[in-house]
């Protein structure tokens, strides 16, 4: 699996409990910083709750900051020691280019987020990840390429995503759905 999980998650997301989930992520990643799956569900899930902000979360001020501060240190994270893995590359640059709003407290213009969230996707793209291949043909290719190599996700999308996770669904989803 691409991102963590285990019972304790998906409680909390299925009763939609998003600040407990990213809190109890945090304290488990601060234990164990070597674990990479362990931190892009950390990364992935503090970024969805604040995407959910709004249409489904109302997050007060506090709450707001807090993940605002745990998705720029696991972009810092990933920038200073993780920036060769390609999942983490795809997907920060999949969070990147999707809510560029997120990352603008690290310093960079919003335009300059965007263009290095699509660079993450065409490093690991290069590397054969298939599903940042997906995702930079879907920005790059024909709609025959875009299809062949959504097939090809298709097909390997439960061995790197837990259908029982709400945030995984959410990759399941995009990564498979016809457009």
């Amino acid at each position: 699996m691409i991102l963590y999980s285990d019972a304790q998650t998906k409680k909390y997301e299925v009763n939609g409990q998003w600040i407990s989930c990213v809190e109890f992520l945090y304290k488990k990643w601060a234990e164990d910083k070597e674990n990479i799956p362990l931190f892009l569900k950390l990364a992935v899930t503090a970024w969805y709750s604040l995407t959910l902000d709004g249409p489904e979360l109302s997050l007060d001020k506090n709450e707001f900051n807090m993940l605002s501060r745990i998705v720029n240190e696991t972009c810092l994270f990933f920038r200073e020691d993780l920036m060769t893995d390609e999942n983490c590359q795809w997907i920060f640059g999949y969070m990147m280019t999707t809510r560029t709003d997120l990352f603008l407290s690290s310093g960079l213009e919003y335009d300059a987020i965007k263009k290095q969230g699509y660079m993450l996707i065409e490093m690991a793209s290069s590397r054969g990840n298939i599903f940042a291949q997906l995702l930079y043909a879907m920005k790059n290719d024909s709609r025959r390429v875009i299809r062949k190599r959504r097939e090809k996700v298709k097909k390997h999308i439960l061995e790197y995503f837990d259908q029982e996770q709400v945030v995984d669904k959410d990759f399941i989803e995009v990564l498979t759905m016809d457009i």
